[in-house]
């Protein structure tokens, strides 16, 4: 819950796109500063370790990207000892060539944004951030847009002349080609429902920035905050939230959601349109405060939130398909009523670490040892003794298990002479205990260091210009990052491979 989820282009370094998770708080409610890295092609988790500190933990921050960095700005930590609330005005930006945090200082004399949670944040054309809204450090709902320009790595209040949304927290922005839609939000006097689009800002535009209030016919969402806002191909879709019970006291409490609304043209009336469409069993819980990100093969990934009572905190991952033909999003419309074309939720096998949501990372070691027999008990064998490391102990039950990250991203693994199919392969590495292979996981990162060092001397002595550093940067940051805890086991047969032709030659 509170966390923040973004997809980062990848493709010249990991030769795929990562979706990165950061932060948010745990099942015990205290505020994490861990990061989970889901490979989109490979379907596999990494957990890379920064090369540097990187910002404190926080929850209810937001974030976005810019070409292959992921910016994430402000938030929030309450602080249990002095039971106090810091919110945070300060910038991230990750580095996924190197996995290294830096901390965007701003200019000296310029202004940046007050500090803040429960905001949004979108990347522009033109390598550029905005920042809408949030609750400030006197809990005061913010109504002021800001810019940040990499380039010049500054911030700029925009200011916007004419209507504009009341000043909220706990909206939800999103792109829809070269619009920015803004919907919903706690408003102070109730939660919203009012849908608005910033123009000016992209496409090369010359107009003057302005908000404008969009009224459209059909089932529009019920007011709410909290809830998610994505856009797929010519689709707007928002899920979940929480609304106000307004019962007779209008009690404060608050009923969460689980349902979708979507806003798009309707393939009868040709008109733009809001419509609920119906959902099939099974549904996700009702949450608030999750993620709903758009992927690559064109279907959205539902992850985390808080519902039931507001103190359960999910750690699950859901897929919601839209409809339409495969790959292509250009297809789906409202009230389509091909066979298989309707809206429907799946859950997915793809569960993220449980690190994420707080959890004892120790409950992702299994408790049995390497069994007996098996070609892969052998060959791991094998390799401690060439290592000096002794032999691993013989007596061992059964069982199939497995952490669910990855250690080793496949550029890394391109670059070292395999390639992604091949550890896709489970065969039979899948019975040994993660703390049993510390000590060979940690010859391969030496030799994946060994490596990488070489390969960069080389490559000084013959005046290459680096640009194959990628391949160099892969490598050492296998060896940087890698910690038993986030091996994979079908990984291990990459490594043995590894290691016994660089113990033959």
């Amino acid at each position: 819950m509170g966390h923040v989820a973004v997809i980062v282009e990848c493709a010249g370094t990991w030769q795929e796109s990562l979706l990165i998770f950061h932060g948010g708080l745990s099942e015990d409610k205290v505020a994490l500063q861990d990061m989970a890295v889901l490979q989109l092609g490979a379907g596999s988790w990494l957990r890379p370790q920064p090369v540097k500190p990187g910002p404190p933990a926080r929850s209810f921050h937001c974030g976005a990207a810019l070409s292959s960095s992921l910016y994430i700005f402000g938030g929030h930590v309450w602080h249990r000892d002095t039971r106090e609330i810091r919110k945070f005005h300060d910038l991230w930006r990750l580095d996924t060539e190197s996995w290294s945090w830096e901390k965007v200082e701003p200019q000296k004399g310029s202004r940046q944004p007050a500090p803040r949670d429960f905001a949004s944040m979108l990347a522009l054309d033109g390598d550029r951030l905005l920042l809408f809204g949030g609750l400030d450090a006197a809990d005061r709902r913010l109504d002021d847009v800001w810019l940040f320009d990499e380039a010049k790595g500054a911030w700029a209040e925009l200011h916007v002349a004419g209507a504009k949304p009341r000043a909220r927290y706990g909206h939800s922005m999103s792109r829809m080609g070269s619009r920015l839609l803004m919907l919903g939000g706690d408003i102070g006097t109730g939660y919203a429902a009012d849908l608005w689009t910033l123009r000016g800002l992209e496409g090369g535009s010359e107009e003057a920035p302005a908000w404008i209030q969009l009224d459209l016919p059909g089932q529009a969402p019920s007011p709410r905050k909290g809830h998610c806002l994505a856009a797929q191909g010519p689709l707007l879709v928002v899920m979940g939230g929480r609304m106000l019970d307004t019962g007779w006291f209008r009690s404060r409490a608050g009923a969460f959601l689980n349902d979708v609304v979507l806003m798009g043209r309707d393939a009868q009336e040709q008109r733009v349109a809001w419509q609920t469409p119906h959902l099939p069993a099974p549904l996700p819980a009702p949450r608030e405060f999750h993620t709903l990100t758009l992927l690559p093969s064109h279907r959205l990934l539902l992850f985390g939130g808080a519902g039931g009572s507001g103190k359960q905190v999910f750690g699950d991952a859901w897929y919601l398909d839209l409809g339409g033909e495969i790959g292509d999003p250009q297809s789906l419309s409202l009230g389509s009523s091909e066979a298989g074309s309707s809206p429907h939720f799946h859950s997915s096998s793809n569960t993220a670490p449980q690190r994420l949501y707080g959890r004892d990372p120790k409950s992702l070691q299994p408790q049995g040892i390497w069994w007996a027999g098996s070609k892969g008990a052998s060959a791991f064998n094998g390799i401690r003794q060439q290592l000096g490391l002794g032999a691993f102990p013989s007596a061992a039950t059964s069982s199939r298990h497995g952490a669910k990250t990855a250690w080793m991203p496949h550029g890394g693994a391109a670059a070292a002479g395999r390639s992604s199919s091949m550890l896709q392969q489970e065969s039979d590495f899948q019975d040994v205990r993660l703390e049993d292979i510390a000590d060979v996981s940690k010859a391969h990162a030496a030799l994946c260091s060994r490596r990488a060092q070489q390969e960069m001397k080389q490559r000084q002595q013959s005046g290459q210009d680096f640009s194959l550093l990628a391949d160099c940067l892969s490598l050492s940051s296998c060896a940087s990052h890698i910690k038993p805890t986030d091996l994979q086991l079908r990984d291990v047969e990459f490594m043995i491979t590894e290691l016994q032709n660089q113990l033959v030659t």
